[in-house]
């Protein structure tokens, strides 16, 4: 939030709010940029599982009646820490609830530092959870808080509240909650005016969805952190810049990605906002370029040159930007990057017990959904700890331990290790590094197309994946609809092509050079024609967006990515759908690829066949995340295409 932008805050915003007791009557506060994206997140992919944690471990153990007076008193003051999220209307929104009894857990099991957390039920569970366990020297109290209600800074101001509270009980000012910022914050953020938006849309329009394409879970996996390296105090007072310029060449070396956005937090905070509990971080987005003719000092250079130039430009939230620039932030909620660097200068957060020692023994830092790798760095007091985060599917793929090799040498000052070839087939994808061998497995798997193949081609300005499959061309088209529920756009074939049998060399092996060049006619025509007003209109829009020939048969069982369709065709095609006056979203397509069943998803909104909205106490959320600036911004983009 810019200074320019807190002076014209709201004197609400400023006042002191009781939250002991619910607001009476309807109250409308409408969810935060961040607690949008991050309930469609939880919506989309399952409850996430990567929170902040913090554990300290006291010495004597701590009195448990005071320690439940202090930490009730925390959330009798800090109304977002009780908050839930229901599921029962089709529009997120959120609700106060009364104070679970105990707060605190008492368990009889040993604190395991680094075991994974286990997930929040947002609709029905607060966002907060502690434990104290056993200890040979009195207790280990920890901390878990959902990224929904607290960022780091946040985190430390819990620690405080509950020391404060355990140490007198002297009732504390009521403090502002984070209800009073969120509504300032859409208005403040969807101002038409927006420079700073121009900026990131012109840096990212065509910037790729990330790195390397994995396969995605119906839920989202635990992260895992590894401290890969400690380090000295650095002569740089900001290691920002360092641990970017690792981690661009490391990718780059392991991976063969010469493009690639890396997320930065923001965590700076207003003077209006540094003692509100909630999470106010945001993140910036540095794009860099690397090739193996620079060197490390070039790519230091470059990296400077661009995070300086992001940090120009940081009123934007990042919720805003992904919405513009990402499909997948969009409808999705997730992150517009896949790989994070955080620097946290202040260290883990104290907890200052009147009679007791706290020492820290964890602290796990919670990344938003659709991250796969962060880098960590946290001040030690006399140096710098880093940590690697890895997702469960990144943690599957052979390459990651190179990477952490890689990145380890290049911050630790050593020379930059040589560029080698990963391991088995990867290809780099519109941008991202695909492994090719894999999803050659994954759709062999597929019922009725096996034995198949993948082969990845050289175009005029891309890698293109073709498929080969034996069975009908039925069977292969569902094959590849069923890849794209458990693969990202650019691992999903483009072409498949149904074979009687694959072309075998005199060892028995598959005779890869013998693979025929994919025909574009068999990958369309599928179900016959069109048979429903709707479906005549999907079908003229696809040829009309995909600039199909005339002479090429749409048939009503056809898919819109068998067709050739992707990310930004997609929202090519909703507009033109929407200026025939159909209802339509571009998650529906993704969702319903093939003509008819598009057709009916939209004939179904039409008649206004879903859950109606009733009245909330606080405004839902917009269906698209979107403001009106916002959509402008992307109709321009879309225009301009």
């Amino acid at each position: 939030m810019s200074e320019s932008n807190v002076r014209a805050l709201p004197k609400s915003a400023g006042r002191q709010h009781s939250s002991r007791t619910s607001p009476a009557g309807v109250v409308r506060v409408p969810l935060s940029l961040t607690q949008q994206a991050v309930v469609r997140a939880e919506r989309s992919n399952g409850p996430a599982r990567s929170h902040t944690t913090v554990a300290w471990e006291i010495a004597p153990a701590p009195d448990h009646e005071r320690l439940e007076r202090a930490c009730v008193r925390l959330l009798e003051n800090a109304e977002i820490l009780r908050t839930v999220y229901p599921m029962d209307r089709r529009l997120p929104y959120q609700q106060v609830v009364d104070i679970p009894t105990p707060l605190v857990d008492v368990v009889d099991v040993p604190y395991a530092p680094g075991e994974p957390s286990a997930p929040f039920d947002l609709a029905t569970q607060i966002p907060v959870r502690m434990r104290l366990h056993p200890s040979a020297t009195g207790a280990v109290l920890a901390l878990t808080v959902h990224r929904i209600a607290a960022d780091e800074a946040s985190t430390a101001l819990i620690a405080e509240t509950i020391a404060r509270g355990y140490n007198s009980d002297d009732e504390d000012s009521p403090p502002a909650q984070y209800r009073d910022f969120s509504a300032y914050q859409i208005r403040a953020s969807a101002a038409a005016d927006d420079a700073d938006l121009t900026y990131w849309t012109d840096r990212l329009s065509d910037a790729p969805a990330g790195f390397i394409a994995l396969a995605t879970n119906s839920e989202q996996g635990e992260f895992v952190w590894e401290r890969v390296l400690d380090l000295p105090c650095l002569e740089a007072v900001d290691p920002t810049y360092d641990a970017l310029t690792a981690t661009a060449i490391a990718v780059h070396r392991e991976w063969g990605v010469s493009d690639i956005s890396i997320g930065v937090l923001d965590a700076a905070r207003e003077s209006l906002t540094r003692s509100v509990i909630g999470n106010f971080a945001n993140h910036l987005i540095c794009r860099i370029e690397v090739d193996d003719t620079r060197t490390r000092h070039e790519v230091l250079a470059h990296v400077t040159e661009r995070l300086d130039a992001a940090r120009e430009h940081d009123s934007t939230r990042i919720e805003r930007v992904g919405a513009i620039v990402s499909e997948e932030s969009r409808t999705r909620g997730v992150s517009p990057f896949q790989v994070v660097v955080e620097i946290r200068p202040a260290g883990p957060p104290q907890l200052r017990l009147d009679g007791h020692r706290a020492e820290p023994i964890d602290h796990r830092s919670g990344v938003p959904a659709g991250v796969d790798l962060a880098v960590s760095i946290a001040s030690t007091g006399d140096g710098w700890a880093v940590w690697i985060g890895t997702s469960r599917a990144l943690r599957g793929v052979e390459n990651i331990e190179g990477f952490i090799a890689r990145f380890r040498e290049l911050l630790d000052g050593g020379p930059p290790p040589a560029r080698r070839s990963p391991s088995g087939r990867w290809a780099v994808v519109r941008g991202r590094a695909v492994d090719v061998d894999g999803v050659e497995s994954a759709l062999a798997a597929m019922e009725g197309v096996a034995p198949a193949v993948v082969e990845a081609r050289r175009t005029a300005d891309d890698i293109r994946l073709d498929a080969y499959v034996t069975g009908n061309a039925a069977s292969a088209d569902a094959a590849l609809d069923a890849l794209r529920t458990c693969l990202p756009a650019a691992a999903v074939p483009a072409t498949v092509t149904g074979l009687a049998r694959l072309p075998l060399t005199a060892s028995g092996d598959v005779d890869r050079d013998a693979l025929p060049e994919p025909e574009p006619e068999r990958q369309s025509g599928f179900g016959g024609p069109a048979r429903t007003a709707t479906e005549e209109a999907v079908v003229a829009a696809l040829r009309d967006v995909l600039a199909l020939d005339e002479n090429m048969a749409i048939g009503r069982e056809d898919s819109f990515f068998g067709l050739g369709g992707d990310s930004l065709a997609a929202l090519r095609l909703v507009s033109a759908l929407k200026r025939s006056g159909f209802v339509v979203e571009a998650h529906m397509v993704f969702a319903a690829p093939v003509v008819a069943e598009l057709a009916a998803h939209m004939d179904s909104e039409a008649r206004g066949e879903f859950p109606a909205a009733v009245p909330a106490e606080v405004a839902p959320m917009a269906t698209s995340g979107l403001d009106e600036a916002s959509l402008d911004a992307l109709r321009r983009r879309l225009s301009s295409r």
